[in-house]
């Protein structure tokens, strides 16, 4: 869940939090139902950016349609809410405001491009300039048996940037195999680079990420 964070009318910053529910619906109790799964909405309730609070005001409907497709109704989710509501309140104060503004662009910029660039092949454990390919294979993908799936990576590290081509994947699968994501390639990135460092867009500005459509 996140939220708007205004000052004096300016948009600042949206605040998140993430957590686990106990459950989101779909086929098994808690979160996800595994890799036999063949269709994204037997997972869990689908909800694409929605506003759960409307100029302050909860949506009952909305917070209804979660209660009714999760197998624990009690008050899904109100740690979160309270605790973005709290952040949004907390962004009118006038003495912190000051202090965040410059900060924005100077915590980006400290893990930005050239830091990163430096770091790509001299760190203590990345690799130097060159290429770099390795694969293996799962069985099957659980739903089409038999059937074994190739999971390849390939990287390229050249002057402080690096590639990491994920096109030579085995294509879309039926099952929910799908792990070549962004997320993905941008863990693996930042421990090389910096596993102890905060995370934030400038953290990855020497990274590009190849993933072609349908792949799995």
């Amino acid at each position: 869940m996140y939220v708007p964070c205004f000052f004096r009318g300016e948009l600042l910053a949206f605040s998140m939090v993430r957590a686990h529910w106990i459950d989101v619906g779909g086929t098994s109790t808690g979160f996800g139902a595994g890799p036999e799964v063949p269709d994204p909405w037997q997972e869990g309730l689908q909800l694409d950016q929605l506003k759960i609070y409307r100029a302050g005001e909860l949506d009952e409907t909305l917070y209804r349609v979660i209660r009714d497709n999760i197998r624990f109704p009690n008050r899904p989710g109100r740690p979160q809410l309270a605790d973005r509501l709290v952040q949004a309140r907390r962004a009118q104060d006038r003495r912190a405001v000051p202090q965040v503004r410059p900060e924005h662009g100077a915590s980006r910029d400290r893990w930005d491009l050239r830091r990163n660039r430096d770091e790509v092949p001299q760190g203590r454990r990345a690799p130097a300039d060159g290429v770099y390919e390795a694969e293996s294979f799962f069985d099957d993908d659980g739903v089409t048996l038999n059937e074994r799936v190739r999971i390849h990576a390939k990287v390229a590290v050249k002057s402080g940037t690096m590639t990491i081509d994920l096109s030579g994947c085995s294509a879309e699968r039926k099952a929910a195999v799908n792990s070549r994501t962004l997320a993905a390639a941008r863990v693996a990135y930042k421990a090389l680079t910096g596993p102890l460092d905060p995370v934030n867009e400038g953290s990855f500005r020497a990274l590009e990420v190849i993933i072609p459509e349908a792949t799995s």
